[in-house]
């Protein structure tokens, strides 16, 4: 039999046509499924209801889910290419769940490609809605960012923050974009530490008494007080002299904020 020639097969032509195809009919009748074999080798067997058990692996291409709209039905495990679309990430191994003709259930794991290298998993809930991915964390990030908890204020050494953090510097944010920052800040705005130094909180220690937490604190006046003698001076009064606040020495950072 010639290279890509189709063969049409009928309820009764499975015999006929066995020896063109090698697909061996199971039994007497259709419902006790078939069987592919060639050279006389079992290589897929096909059970009565659709089930296909191969003898061997199976090496498969990734579906183009991002150019085919026919690609994209995620009732079915496969392999995919959503470069971002739908937020499964460049590459995706997705598996659909057994009792579902979509994607309610389903699970993933998707891979980024490029410069950069991430791996994350997804999940849809039961009613097929995307419910988000979260990164998983290899021995690469033991270092970086994404280990520090989102709301965390983190001193960085540019004027503008990096994708996906924000400036501490008083601004609001919306709460149903970064749910997890407005589980740290309630009232939905960062705190403005612009100029700002970060002090522990009292808790009950009795040191800063009748402090909340992130509660601001005005400066506490400094006016020292010395013996001076001199032609200014000349009855050797104390002398008051002073700024009206006082800072240590310091260098200045940008705070921001993990936003998701």
């Amino acid at each position: 039999m010639e290279s890509g020639t189709q063969v049409s097969f009928t309820r009764y032509s499975w015999y006929g046509n066995e020896v063109k195809t090698g697909i061996v009919r199971g039994g007497g009748a259709d419902t006790l499924g078939y069987s592919v074999d060639i050279n006389a080798n079992r290589v897929l067997t096909v059970s009565p209801g659709g089930d296909v058990f191969p003898s061997g692996y199976i090496l498969s291409r990734a579906a183009n889910y991002f150019d085919d709209p026919n690609s994209r039905n995620l009732g079915r495990s496969g392999f995919l290419r959503p470069n971002s679309l739908d937020g499964l990430g460049d590459l995706a191994i997705h598996v659909a769940h057994p009792q579902c003709t979509g994607p309610e259930y389903s699970r993933g794991i998707s891979f980024g490609y490029g410069g950069g290298f991430s791996i994350s998993t997804y999940a849809f809930d039961k009613d097929g809605k995307f419910a988000g991915s979260k990164r998983i964390l290899t021995e690469n990030d033991a270092n970086s960012l994404e280990n520090i908890p989102v709301g965390a204020p983190i001193p960085w050494p540019q004027p503008n923050p990096p994708s996906g953090y924000l400036a501490c510097n008083g601004q609001a944010f919306n709460k149903s974009t970064y749910p997890q920052l407005a589980a740290a800040y309630p009232s939905g705005t960062l705190p403005d530490l612009r100029g700002e130094f970060i002090r522990g909180w009292d808790d009950g220690r009795g040191v800063d008494r009748g402090r909340g937490i992130l509660s601001w604190q005005s400066a506490t006046g400094n006016r020292n007080t010395d013996d001076s003698i001199g032609t200014s001076n000349p009855s050797g009064r104390k002398a008051l002299y002073g700024i009206s606040e006082t800072h240590p020495r310091n260098i200045a950072f940008n705070y921001i904020v993990r936003a998701a």
